[in-house]
């Protein structure tokens, strides 16, 4: 029987000449074979979950961040694809990750192509064209201390050139942690010299829950830099604004910036005593990027809170 340990230890990106290695939380389906593996300390990875005929980017997303690992396997061929991703799907719920996401087989009308295309799997070692009948994709969550901790499986018959349809499995673990990087530490002192030499200073160390405008306890000491810059600057009054990455609909991503720039608005209220007036909040969504949108790096530096002042 399959298991997945709940060991999240992911190591340096493969080396080149070096043969890939199976990652400790999931235990490959018997008989597979490991194709490329691929590691980062920190990232975001965007789902797609929701079925759409229109562009590949288009549809509801789910991004997640922390410690990424992907694995491609070579499945049996005597196996097909929903075999195989229904015992990955047991191993997972046997070990406490309830399913958050599943597009299973009809579900998966306007998925399969299009899914592996918005999901990096196009390529000689990955997945090309599936069938949407024969394409099984679920996202596995489980919550604890150090944050979220996500298990996604995709298995697909992939046609690429082949004579006849071969079977892959691509699996993501994502361990939920913070960003190893000065970015997420920005002081009041750094904050202020940014404003005076650029007008502004964008922030990463702010964090709201999938999809909403609840800011995260972690994003506390971010905030109260925010309110030890505004209470040593007595005349310096700021924008406040949401930014999002290209995921998504940008009437949707206005809305969800702005929701997102007021909840920073209401903190600094409430629990640094900084007057209204001195706070204007305001959403751009996309409209403003630091970085590409085309790849997860990008999109991680483009969802942000700026500090504007006015």
């Amino acid at each position: 029987m399959l298991s997945v340990l709940l060991l999240f230890v992911v190591s340096a990106a493969s080396t080149f000449g070096v043969p890939p290695t199976d990652h400790p939380s999931v235990t490959p389906y018997q008989g597979s074979k490991l194709l490329g593996r691929t590691d980062s300390k920190f990232d975001s990875v965007s789902f797609p979950i929701e079925p759409t005929s229109a562009a590949k980017y288009a549809g509801k997303t789910l991004a997640v961040e922390g410690k990424v690992t992907r694995l491609v396997y070579l499945n049996p061929a005597d196996r097909s694809a929903l075999e195989v991703f229904r015992n990955y799907q047991t191993a997972l719920q046997k070990d406490g990750f309830p399913v958050a996401y599943l597009a299973d087989n009809a579900k998966t009308i306007g998925f399969g192509h299009k899914l592996a295309i918005t999901l990096g799997l196009e390529g000689p070692n990955t997945c090309r064209a599936p069938g949407n009948d024969k394409t099984f994709f679920e996202i596995a969550k489980r919550s604890g201390q150090s944050g979220d901790s996500y298990i996604a499986v995709f298995t697909a018959a992939c046609q690429n050139n082949a004579a006849a349809p071969v079977g892959k499995s691509v699996i993501w673990i994502i361990e939920g942690k913070a960003m190893d990087t000065g970015m997420a530490a920005v002081k009041a002192k750094d904050m202020a010299r940014a404003i005076e030499q650029n007008g502004a200073v964008s922030l990463y160390g702010i964090h709201f829950d999938f999809d909403k405008a609840e800011i995260r306890p972690e994003s506390a000491p971010m905030l109260e830099e925010i309110g030890k810059l505004l209470k040593a600057e007595s005349k310096l009054s700021m924008f406040v604004v949401g930014h999002t990455d290209l995921e998504g609909k940008l009437d949707y991503n206005m809305n969800l910036s702005q929701k997102r720039a007021l909840a920073v608005v209401k903190w600094l209220e409430k629990n640094a005593g900084i007057a209204a007036a001195r706070l204007a909040a305001h959403g751009v969504g996309s409209l403003s990027p630091k970085s590409t949108n085309r790849t997860e790096a990008g999109r991680a530096l483009n969802r942000r809170v700026e500090l504007v002042a006015r």
